[in-house]
């Protein structure tokens, strides 16, 4: 029998909200005072203190933030099992096949669809900072990070965050078809400018379905992964434009 996601959990989207304002505001402070603490720890990493170990590190601390306080009010707050999250295992295997299926077609309509909003509404947009970051990946370990904080670390605590901890408790008081849009409008309103906001909410609104599918946070969590990992494999290995 597999288990959905918690239509009446114990947390309520204040709590849910304020781990998010948390984690932001734990970053503001390191850039604003901490970047020299941070530049020592980065010392230590193979290659020293580049921006793609600065991005390795900032992605460390934003997962670790966001896991120890989602845990923190579902366990210790709540005193709930972490399938309360969504870390259910019923019919794993197959659910992480739909996940990775779902998340290549996602990144390919989420690409189609940003090239329809370009094509009708023809802005110019600068590349994306981690785009340009990732662009300067030369030797292994630095081809690597990328896929490690795109691939793993962002669909593990946005995951667990947005579909996981946020969508239940919005999903409890205004309902599955608001919760799933008011999720998807935070999730893609934290990512990119108006113009790219688009594509993510739609990409949003994909996973939250996914969720509901399927009961298991898993399955997201795998589309996701997938999304990210090809598209970071875009980046570093553009296909080609001409024969």
């Amino acid at each position: 029998m597999e288990q959905k996601s918690p239509i009446h959990p114990p947390w309520g989207i204040i709590e849910a909200l304020l781990v998010l304002v948390l984690v932001n505001l734990t970053a503001f402070m390191f850039r604003k005072f901490g970047s020299g603490f941070l530049l020592n720890i980065v010392e230590l990493f193979p290659g020293g203190p580049t921006q793609l170990n600065q991005l390795l590190l900032s992605s460390i601390i934003q997962t670790g933030l966001f896991l120890s306080l989602i845990l923190f009010i579902v366990k210790l707050v709540h005193g709930q099992d972490l399938k309360a999250l969504g870390l259910v295992r019923n019919r794993l295997g197959y659910w992480l096949k739909i996940g990775l299926l779902n998340g290549i077609v996602l990144f390919i309509s989420v690409v189609f669809l940003g090239a329809l909003i370009n094509y009708l509404v023809p802005i110019e947009v600068d590349p994306q900072p981690i785009t340009e970051i990732i662009l300067k990946a030369e030797t292994s370990w630095e081809i690597f990070i990328p896929f490690l904080v795109t691939a793993i670390f962002a669909p593990i605590s946005e995951e667990l965050y947005f579909r996981g901890l946020l969508y239940p408790a919005l999903r409890r008081r205004i309902g599955v078809k608001w919760g799933i849009i008011v999720t998807s409008l935070i999730f893609g309103g934290l990512h990119y400018d108006l113009v790219r906001m688009i594509p993510l909410v739609f990409g949003g609104i994909w996973l939250n379905w996914l969720y509901e599918k399927s009961g298991t946070i898993y399955a997201p969590m795998m589309a996701h992964s997938a999304w990210n990992g090809i598209m970071c494999f875009l980046i570093l290995y553009p296909l080609p434009t001409t024969l």
